[in-house]
């Protein structure tokens, strides 16, 4: 019985033994032992203190018997059904209770004793973790106390789940069980700092879940927003946002949360919540130049335009869809383009027919995708397969030869220098040789400052940016010019170059321009040319790639071409590339174009009152002869 396991002092109203009992003591413990969990209130507490009010005031009284249970708990090791009963007790002793400095103290030394317990034998224990996250919420621990303590005893168990998880993402259900559990964990002590593995893992294991027919799962990452705390996120994706309403446009990069029924698209700059209820029109879309994957939608606020990019998964492409259109994971598919005229392009057919790849599979999937560029497509993969096998002759402790990663891409304008770019940085994610896989693009602009010592500061802040993944310096050349005399582009180069030292494990540097001129700019420095020791030619297109490109602009557009157009296009194209100089504008040149037979198609259309559908969608050789 509790109130036999009181102290005198609290049992006693005084301290000679004819002083009495407390009967105000000896009712609230009978309230709180005979009273179910459930039942228990602050009204009843409030019923005693006004029966025994002589016995007044009641506030220390209370106060001493919650240190008393406090001391209790800590003696007993903070038991799961002891820390339930206690905590509910406390509850209505005090609503308001704030744990003392001495409370803390016992619930933190309390919780390192069931960490040990919880992670003991390189296994997880469950009950034992939603006992400390129980304990962390009664005491209201601070992340600074918990988070070393979690560390140090829960990474012996969850470093190898977690590294098998972000490897191919092969996890058993106890497995699996046991980093929700975690995940949990961090998200109720508000501990962020494994977000970045338990991000990856999640990709992985539902990239493999959907190979297999499965439902994706979800985990608990913090996000910094109270609404979602207790939410698990099913996806965790890199995209851009981008807003028209008027003359006012707005374009973000971010991350996107995919939860079960909603969107959070969060940066620096936005926070923004989508679902099906704040959108319409909603359509799915495949960008025919780099096969990025994105949603056009109308917002019912206001009525504005919007497109959701997704800049890295595909997987969760079609999850964010169904989000969007019909309220929740899995309850319709994206539409298949060929099906649809509204709703999606022809282009996306292939893809919805493919099975589910890993994320090596598909990068490299993306990479042979992409019109012409077999020599650099032969570059890149060479390049993955000797990283790769350098890898296995690691792991079974033979010699390995170092790989040079920094690259200097050369070609004319339009030849796919960036996109290549993107997905050489992340086929170096999948490799496990950067942490983020994300493309930092600049030029002398986003290097040089107008003021001496200004460009090393500005130099730096670009490269922390890119730092854990690859830093994409456009027309290089122009940090180095002919006439040898530019005190700022040099600067940008020191530092550069020192930081390419500095940070070899956590920075890959691919810088691009014309041939003869990267040549130069490589040859200008002894630095330089022992760092970029491998270079990556894009020829220019030829007229037949050309065609293809400006069919699958106009395909992801939802146009086609009819065949007198097409061969109209090929004889252009042929006499451009016959005549093409330095500054050959390749697929710029085609995008050019094909806006411009839009807009021909567009003023042609205008004269008819009732336009087919096969007006509305197929360009012809009367748009060629007005543009």
């Amino acid at each position: 019985m509790l109130w036999d396991r009181l102290p005198s002092s609290l049992r006693s109203r005084g301290l000679m033994p004819w002083a009495g009992a407390r009967d105000f003591v000896r009712s609230l413990c009978s309230y709180l032992e005979e009273t179910t969990l459930e039942s228990l209130s602050v009204a009843g507490v409030l019923a005693l203190e006004q029966k025994h009010k002589d016995e007044g005031p009641h506030q220390r009284t209370k106060r001493r018997l919650i240190d008393f249970l406090v001391n209790e708990l800590a003696e007993q090791g903070f038991p799961a059904n002891l820390l339930d009963t206690y905590g509910a007790w406390i509850e209505v002793l005090e609503p308001s209770y704030q744990p003392t400095a001495e409370d803390t103290r016992k619930a933190t030394q309390g919780m390192a004793r069931l960490l040990e317990r919880a992670f003991a034998d390189g296994r997880a224990d469950g009950p034992e973790i939603k006992n400390i996250q129980n304990l962390a919420l009664t005491f209201e621990l601070r992340s600074t106390d918990t988070g070393p303590l979690v560390q140090r005893f829960a990474e012996p168990v969850l470093g190898p789940l977690l590294q098998a998880g972000m490897g191919d993402g092969k996890l058993d259900d106890g497995q699996w069980q046991i980093i929700r559990d975690y995940s949990l964990l961090l998200q109720v002590l508000g501990l962020g700092y494994d977000k970045e593995r338990l991000s990856k893992t999640l990709q992985k294991v539902n990239i493999y879940r959907a190979g297999r027919g499965e439902d994706p799962v979800g985990l608990f990452l913090h996000v910094g927003f109270k609404t979602f705390e207790l939410d698990p996120v099913y996806g965790v994706t890199a995209a851009r946002w981008h807003r028209v309403k008027g003359r006012s446009k707005q374009t973000v990069d971010g991350r996107l949360y995919v939860y079960a029924k909603q969107l959070l698209f969060h940066s620096d700059e936005v926070a923004l919540l989508l679902d099906s209820n704040k959108v319409k029109d909603v359509g799915a879309n495949l960008y025919a130049v780099d096969h990025s994957h994105y949603l056009t939608m109308t917002l019912q606020e206001d009525g504005a335009e919007a497109t959701l990019r997704a800049l890295e998964d595909k997987v969760w492409f079609d999850q964010c869809y169904k989000i969007l259109t019909a309220g929740g994971l899995g309850a319709v598919a994206a539409p298949a383009p060929e099906q649809a005229s509204k709703d999606g392009p022809r282009e996306q057919s292939k893809e919805a027919s493919r099975p589910a790849q890993s994320g090596w599979e598909a990068a490299l999937a993306e990479l042979n995708d992409l019109v012409g560029l077999d020599p650099v497509k032969g570059e890149i993969i060479n390049l993955a397969n000797l990283v790769r096998m350098q890898q296995r002759r690691a792991e079974a402790g033979l010699k390995t030869v170092q790989v040079g990663l920094h690259a200097v891409f050369t070609g004319a304008p339009g030849t796919g220098k960036t996109t290549v770019a993107r997905l050489y940085a992340r086929l170096l994610k999948e490799l496990g040789l950067l942490s983020k896989g994300h493309l930092v693009e600049v030029d002398r602009s986003g290097l040089v400052a107008g003021y001496s010592g200004q460009t090393a500061i500005k130099t730096d802040e670009v490269i922390a940016k890119a730092l854990d993944g690859v830093l994409f310096i456009d027309e290089a050349y122009s940090l180095t010019p002919e006439s040898g005399q530019d005190h700022y582009g040099d600067e940008a180069v020191q530092v550069l170059l020192k930081r390419m030292e500095d940070y070899r494990k956590r920075l890959v540097v691919v810088v691009a321009g014309y041939t003869e001129d990267m040549e130069r700019f490589v040859g200008s420095n002894p630095g330089l040319a022992s760092r970029f020791t491998r270079t990556i030619v894009f020829p220019n297109y030829s007229a037949e790639q050309m065609v293809e490109i400006l069919e699958r602009m106009a395909t992801s557009s939802q146009y086609n071409l009819d065949p007198m157009l097409k061969g109209l296009l090929l004889n252009y194209f042929e006499q451009r590339c016959a005549r093409a100089g330095v500054d050959f504008g390749n697929a710029r040149e085609v995008r050019n174009l094909f806006e411009q037979l839009v807009l021909a198609h567009s003023n042609r259309l205008s004269t008819m009152d009732h336009p087919a559908t096969n007006d509305l969608t197929t360009l012809t050789s009367e748009d060629w002869k007005q543009t």
